[in-house]
């Protein structure tokens, strides 16, 4: 099997992180966001890789050409063509199943089993799903008994515990045999539905860890999710620079990188390479950005260049998960 990363999108609700970068390069932990893709990916045994691309795509390439053993090709396209017409586009790239997974979202859904309640299952596509405990914001799955879609409520207005569409899927090719090409599609607004009144369409639950990464509060908690590192051991990437991310062991977790300068106090904290954080700084919960110049006391913010992001965040924000693989320096 080989997999599409879709990575073409604006990240428009993540701005002005995405104003300078594409969100598949946002930094989180200190690492590229579609590294952890990839390393799930590549742990699943998979090193055939095709990009859909479209905002800034050059930020992605350039990472992801670094990737040693790997297969990658990359799709720009000029109009946005969605998420499924930008699966028709690389059509002739693909194997008989193939996985689709979104850029933004970070997870460790077990890809084999996913795979093999696809094989089992006969269904054209099968998505992995999730409970989330408000559904407010999602489109809820509904199932039967045998993991078959029986249909789908769109963003429910009252919310509450709900299975929702992960973005991860194993696809079989001869679906898009009935996709029109160079038309913008998208696969829960354009194709889903039609395998759902067929009987085409399954569901894989997934009761680990996923986090779509679309919005800056959910971007933010992500970062110190993956703090002590991922889910899975990095794939190898003739660009990582293996000092990048060491975590300052102590009182506080702190995640520094070798790159950055630190002279104030800092307090469970990520600060990226060529950062400063200065001598009359105190920070606390805070994530510090590449380049970033850092003088006075902040909390509970993101840090950057040009500019300082508060995050509406509950004080002293501590993660539940914990990463499998720290990085390991």
């Amino acid at each position: 099997m080989n997999a599409v990363i879709l990575a073409g999108g604006f990240g428009t609700r993540l701005q002005p992180l995405t104003d300078t970068a594409c969100k598949p390069m946002l930094s989180v932990g200190n690492m590229p966001m579609i590294d952890y893709t990839i390393s799930h990916l590549w742990e699943a045994g998979v090193r055939d890789f095709v990009f859909t691309l479209g905002y800034k795509p050059e930020q992605v390439i350039d990472w992801c050409i670094g990737y040693t053993g790997a297969q990658c090709r990359f799709s720009v396209e000029h109009t946005p063509l969605g998420s499924l017409g930008g699966v028709k586009a690389v059509e002739p790239f693909l194997k008989e199943h193939f996985f689709v997974i979104s850029g933004d979202i970070i997870e460790d859904i077990n890809l084999y089993a996913l795979a093999h309640k696809h094989i089992t299952s006969g269904a054209k596509i099968t998505m992995a799903v999730v409970e989330v405990e408000d559904s407010s914001q999602y489109g809820v799955v509904e199932m039967d008994g045998w993991g078959k879609v029986t249909g789908f409520i769109e963003k429910p207005i009252f919310g509450g515990k709900g299975l929702v569409n992960t973005g991860v899927y194993v696809v079989d090719k001869n679906v898009l045999l009935e996709v029109p090409s160079d038309v913008k599609m998208d696969f829960a607004k354009d194709l889903l539905p039609m395998l759902v009144e067929r009987g085409e369409l399954s569901a894989y639950i997934h009761d680990g860890y996923w986090q779509d990464l679309g919005t800056i509060g959910n971007y933010f908690t992500t970062n110190f999710d993956l703090i002590n590192g991922g889910f899975f051991k990095n794939a190898p990437n003739s660009f990582r620079d293996k000092r990048q991310g060491i975590r300052v062991k102590g009182e506080f977790n702190n995640l520094v990188a070798s790159k950055a300068s630190v002279f104030g106090r800092i307090r469970n904290s990520i600060v990226a390479p060529n950062a400063t954080v200065m001598q009359n700084a105190n920070i606390n919960n805070c994530i510090v950005l590449d380049g970033a110049f850092v003088r006075g006391e902040h909390h509970n913010s993101i840090i950057a260049p040009h500019f300082v992001l508060p995050v509406d965040i509950l004080p002293n924000y501590k993660s539940e998960h914990t990463a499998i693989y720290d990085y390991g320096f």
